[in-house]
């Protein structure tokens, strides 16, 4: 199909020698004064003290969770020069991040990986954006205004207990920026040949009750190609406005409203679909128009036992129009409660929630077809237990979410053991083993999509012939064993360094590997129709490591890297069309990330990040790449920051993934960027 090679293997001494001239540079402002916000700010020590809340669901110190978590803080995203949430996850370790086209991302955490990776929880402020109906996360609905990031917590490796299924292989929790850190204006501005992004925001006081926000934010991009082509690889067009505030009661309580409506276009590379009705292979541009809105409340109260009770409700409402007919709209209804509380060494959090979802499709049925309407209830319950063992020293955590979902049946467990041994004040190693399910989607259950088109070929085959995937009723959840041990070492007051060995045991794998039943259609029949249906008989296993170091190598220079491996091999009874090697070959074996951050003096700052993907083995095979984005800042005043982005600048033309038969292929393309920031 495509002839060209992209982005051949190519020497390590470049990327290693723009990391060394990047470490170089301070030498020649060493005694500058540093900025405000600058390196010199955080020290290893502050952010070993960074408290995340995903790994637990309360505020915890990373230095005492036994799990594998990493956050990008908003520096950390400015920094980078990312313009999406996609692209600031590239600096996490073991996180794999594709490019399909200019809308269309893959965004997995060990293996798997697909357009919609399944096995990947997305959050936003606890909120999930993880689809009902086709099991993953469309990336251009969370693109929210990225100044008011306040962090991205990433837990790699399940999280089951504290956010239910489909939290497996990992969780990525987008937190934003309280009320009272964002009083005053903002105008954020972004352009370049490919990409346009202009946001504002304002929030103030409410006197002696709390603090408020609103922003809104207008987005084009475009910054790939269809492959061999000059042709759009897809434009995203939004619009997006929220709002926020977080409010101080008398009685102690405090509250957060929240909300967020955005609509636009979402246009992707055009593919090769087969419809049933000449003409066959018809080429249909993947246009989709998303539309949302959603508001969001909190409840915090300190009870006066020393407990603190919460509440969180939301209701979200999503429609996309989409580029083959299939239109569907999805409302959902969530609340949930918890309860932390301590008594003697016991650290206890538990609660429960009820989410519903209804949603109406609209399909046509040439090229697919699905469930018209329906709705799925889902109700949990859990319980956490963080046990002193030794005090300040060794802790035990046990938990266990119960699930009750009307799209399967039985409780559906998933426990969690995990062990915590703060060696000293510099040292930690844990150890955890858990369960985690995914629930099978509802295009899984009920969808029909057709796959694949072979011509009539007279006299062998008389007919054109169209394989399509079907949905399979009666499926049942995913299962995954996890085992994980890690370790953090601070080495020195400014070397730090982590590392996570895990293996990952899947069961029920929902693979399409069936041969397909064939039986001519219609009257006189006009096409041969063969179904290969969805089915739980797979099996896997993953393992594999990601390790990361972080060195303040001055007060102005941070050199970060990490590098992750992993291994997986899928087994399937029938392995019809080789699913078993499809599902395997889309996720690289090696990943390498150099990043270094320097100030070059008090209104200047050049950030660097090499990246390095192995091959992905599918057809045709991506060859490995290294790829670099640097950004250059000047700070002309307090409250302005002017940065010029480089994308790609090893490349001009990079293919990233192509796995996807729905999607089209797109090549990435070498970019440059302004951006402006004014705040007042």
């Amino acid at each position: 199909m495509f002839e060209r090679s992209h982005a051949p293997g190519r020497s390590i001494t470049t990327p290693l020698l723009l990391l060394l001239i990047l470490a170089a540079g301070p030498a020649v402002a060493a005694d500058a004064p540093a900025a405000g916000g600058s390196l010199a700010d955080l020290g290893l020590e502050d952010l070993m003290r960074i408290e995340v809340t995903t790994v637990s669901r309360r505020p915890q110190r990373i230095a005492d969770t036994a799990a594998a978590v990493s956050v990008l803080t908003a520096d950390d995203i400015r920094r980078s020069g990312a313009t999406s949430i996609p692209e600031a996850l590239r600096l996490i370790p073991g996180v794999e991040v594709a490019r399909i086209d200019g809308t269309r991302w893959a965004v997995s955490i060990r293996g798997f990986n697909v357009g919609f990776a399944n096995k990947l929880l997305v959050l936003v402020d606890g909120r999930s954006v993880y689809s009902p109906l086709f099991s993953g996360t469309f990336w251009d609905g969370p693109d929210t205004f990225l100044e008011d990031i306040d962090r991205i917590e990433v837990v790699r490796g399940p999280g089951a207990v504290i956010w239910g299924s489909n939290a497996v292989n990992g969780v990525v929790n987008i937190i934003t920026k309280r009320a009272a850190d964002t009083t005053g204006g903002l105008v954020s501005a972004t352009a370049g040949p490919e990409e346009r992004r202009v946001g504002v925001r304002y929030g103030a006081d409410l006197g002696d009750i709390g603090q408020w926000r609103l922003y809104a934010q207008n987005l084009e991009r475009n910054d790939t190609v269809q492959l061999n082509s000059t042709a759009n690889g897809g434009v995203l067009r939004q619009n997006r406005a929220g709002f926020r505030a977080d409010l101080r009661a008398g009685d102690g309580s405090d509250w957060t409203f929240q909300g967020e409506a955005f609509g636009g276009d979402s246009g992707g590379a055009p593919s090769e679909l087969p419809v049933t009705t000449p003409p066959a292979g018809l080429s249909v541009p993947l246009d989709s128009s998303p539309r949302g809105y959603h508001l969001k409340t909190r409840w915090e109260r300190a009870l006066g036992d020393g407990s603190r009770f919460t509440m969180d409700a939301y209701f979200d409402h999503a429609r996309r129009s989409r580029f083959i007919g299939l239109t569907d709209e999805v409302d959902t209804w969530d609340v949930n409660a918890q309860h932390h509380m301590k008594a003697g060494r016991h650290d206890v959090i538990w609660g429960g929630g009820y989410r519903t979802y209804t949603y109406d499709i609209g399909s046509n049925a040439f090229v697919s077809s699905i469930h018209p309407s329906g709705r799925e209830d889902l109700l949990n319950a859990f319980v956490q237990d963080e046990i002193a063992l030794l005090p300040d020293r060794l802790r035990l955590t046990l938990g266990l979410k119960l699930e009750r979902s009307s799209l399967v049946s039985g409780a559906n467990p998933q426990p969690d053991a995990r062990l915590l041994w703060n060696i000293d004040d510099r040292r930690s190693a844990w150890v955890a083993a858990s369960r985690a399910n995914r629930l099978p989607s509802v295009a899984e259950k009920y969808a029909r999509f057709n796959a694949d088109f072979t011509p009539a070929a007279p006299p062998f085959s008389p007919l054109p012939v169209v394989t399509a995937i079907g949905g399979n009723a009666v499926l049942g959840p995913e299962k995954l064993d996890a085992y994980q041990i890690g370790m953090r070492d601070q080495i020195t007051a400014r070397l730090a360094f982590d590392a996570t060995v895990f293996v990952h045991q899947y069961k029920n794998l929902v693979l399409t590997g069936d041969a397909p039943v064939c039986a001519p259609v219609g009257g006189p029949p006009t096409y041969v129709g063969c179904v290969t249906s969805f089915n739980g008989l797979g099996t896997a296993r993953t393992h594999g490591f990601e390790l990361s170091t972080d060195w303040r190598a001055t007060d102005f220079t941070r050199l970060a890297a990490s590098y992750s491996y992993f291994e997986v091999d899928v087994q399937h009874p029938v392995n019809f069309a080789g699913v078993s090697e499809r599902t395997e070959s889309r996720s690289p074996r090696h990943g390498l990330r150099l990043n270094a951050q320097t100030d070059l003096s008090e209104r200047w700052s050049l950030d660097a990040v090499v990246r390095y993907v192995d091959e992905l083995r599918t057809t045709p095979r991506i060859d490995p790449y290294w790829t670099a984005d640097l950004r250059l800042a000047w700070r002309p005043r307090k409250d302005v920051e002017l940065s010029l982005i480089g994308r790609n600048i090893f490349d001009p033309r990079r293919l990233e993934f192509n796995a996807d038969p729905y999607f089209g292929v797109a090549e990435q393309r070498r970019a440059v960027l302004a951006r402006v920031v004014w705040s007042f």
